[in-house]
């Protein structure tokens, strides 16, 4: 008789689908996989790769293509691992193939895991995703049907939908597929469509990041680099329109772990806030003494401020935020640096440029948001221009 087991991704650190993945592949028993999910991704398959090498052909794959989501990368990496791969292409924009069905078998028994996760790095490590993992005896009459069932609505999809799901058969026709559409380029930049927008003065509703649990993984690429993203494209809701616009960003710097000081958040009722935010290395291994005012901001027009304020440069500039999926429209917003080479600040190597937050300081000074990363970024077509991104980074 079968034995089931339900799992949510994310509740702990015990069971994951990347976990559950490895161990069917790893284990010796078992000889026949077969893997049906709607997107993939190489970030997805580099996480389990070692082990769909050692299987060599013993593994067919069933995915979903004309997704908007499964890539190239991933196709070809399949391949050359030696995977049976096969594209579920529903020729419609209007449908997908939704299946995440992994099985491996043997003559006497099966392990079916089925539920919300893809062959992406999201379905198998970060996202909370739902999971049932099936241990069926195939002595047994109920629980061979069911496994049965598993692999005969695959095939049956093969069957009456020939010009629908078609072999890939090698990287050459993986590429005719990218070429003509049908699969993703991850070297391409997709825009991401932001989550909602709002109004400064609207932008009341804190919600935390959930602190779920996500195994820490070592990959081929480093996915959490500091390498700038020189190409970030947002679609943004236009208020008056029903479009979007594509607004072309280029990164500029990427902050740690944002602090009390950093979203003058007060720490207790004694605690003047400065009102700004000293702009620190970050993750960049720059000169953080000279690179705001050079280069991150160099194209702005700066001038020296009255008084005893003299011996500072200042200089305004329009930001936009991005806060955990929301577009607002921000501020003008002033940005303060320190030119002279002669202090103690100077000497220490102690950071030289302030961004003021100004009317954004409401925007900013939430404590949900401590943790979180703040990214800057200059806006590709329009000089004067910054977004401020700030959000969890998993």
């Amino acid at each position: 008789m079968a034995i089931l087991q339900k799992f949510t991704q994310g509740i702990s650190g015990e069971w994951n689908y990347r976990k559950e993945l490895v161990s069917l592949l790893s284990s010796k028993k078992y000889n026949n996989f077969t893997f049906a999910s709607a997107f993939a991704t190489e970030s997805g398959v580099d996480l389990i790769e070692e082990f769909l090498k050692e299987l060599g052909g013993k593994i067919e794959v069933f995915i979903g293509v004309r997704n908007g989501v499964t890539t190239y990368q991933a196709i070809a990496k399949l391949l050359t691992l030696g995977a049976k791969v096969y594209g579920i292409d529903t020729g419609s924009a209007a449908k997908i193939f939704h299946e995440k069905t992994y099985t491996a078998s043997n003559k006497e028994e099966a392990l079916i895991l089925t539920g919300s996760g893809n062959l992406t790095r999201g379905g198998l490590v970060t996202n909370i995703e739902s999971g049932t993992l099936v241990k069926c005896d195939l002595k047994n009459e109920n629980d061979m049907e069911y496994f049965q069932q598993c692999l005969d609505q695959l095939e049956i999809l093969k069957k009456d939908y020939p010009r629908n799901v078609y072999e890939i058969t090698d990287v050459h026709m993986a590429k005719e597929l990218l070429t003509n559409g049908i699969l993703l380029d991850e070297k391409k930049t997709v825009p991401r469509t932001v989550k909602g927008t709002s109004k400064p003065n609207l932008a009341t509703y804190e919600v935390p990041p959930m602190k779920t649990f996500i195994e820490k993984v070592e990959g081929k690429k480093a996915y959490k680099s500091a390498k700038k993203e020189e190409n970030y494209v947002l679609a943004v809701p236009n208020e008056s329109q029903n479009d979007y616009n594509l607004l072309n960003f280029e990164e500029i710097w990427r902050s740690k772990e944002l602090t009390e000081r950093d979203l003058n958040i007060p720490s207790n009722e004694a605690t003047n806030t400065t009102g700004s935010m000293l702009l620190k290395k970050g993750v960049y291994d720059i000169d953080q003494q000279t690179y705001f005012y050079n280069e991150a901001f160099g194209d702005l027009e700066w001038t020296p401020g009255i008084g005893k304020k003299a011996h500072f440069l200042y200089a305004k500039a329009h930001f936009d935020f991005l806060i955990d999926g929301v577009f607002i429209k921000g501020y003008d917003l002033v940005v303060k640096h320190d030119p002279r080479t002669d202090t103690k600040t100077y000497f220490q190597k102690q950071p030289m440029t302030h961004l003021l937050w100004g009317n954004a300081k409401p925007l900013v000074a939430k404590r949900h948001l401590l943790d979180e990363i703040m990214t800057l970024y200059k806006d590709k077509n329009n000089s004067g221009k910054f977004l401020i991104k700030i959000e969890a980074e998993e």
